[in-house]
């Protein structure tokens, strides 16, 4: 398992700001932010996981939603669990 978010990989999301129960998306757009929740940025393909448990990107997923970093985790991790590691 390689340590690189990238568009096109499912995650495991948890909407209204976390605390929604998870469910599983597919990365549609990622931009790098200066800061955690925050909003605009730099688009990019592919985030290293540390740069999403520092809570340093904006996620857009294939349903329709976006997602602050601190709100997805990679697939099969609960966000809640994977961000407090």
């Amino acid at each position: 398992m390689d340590n690189i978010l990238k568009v096109g990989d499912q995650v495991t999301w948890r909407g209204a700001w976390g605390k929604d129960a998870p469910c599983v998306a597919t990365v549609a757009h990622i931009t790098v932010t200066i800061g955690p929740y925050q909003k605009g940025g730099e688009e990019v393909k592919q985030i290293s996981h540390d740069t999403l448990r520092q809570g340093l990107a904006v996620i857009d997923l294939d349903n329709g939603h976006w997602a602050y970093a601190k709100q997805v985790a990679p697939y099969g991790n609960d966000p809640q669990e994977w961000h407090n590691v």
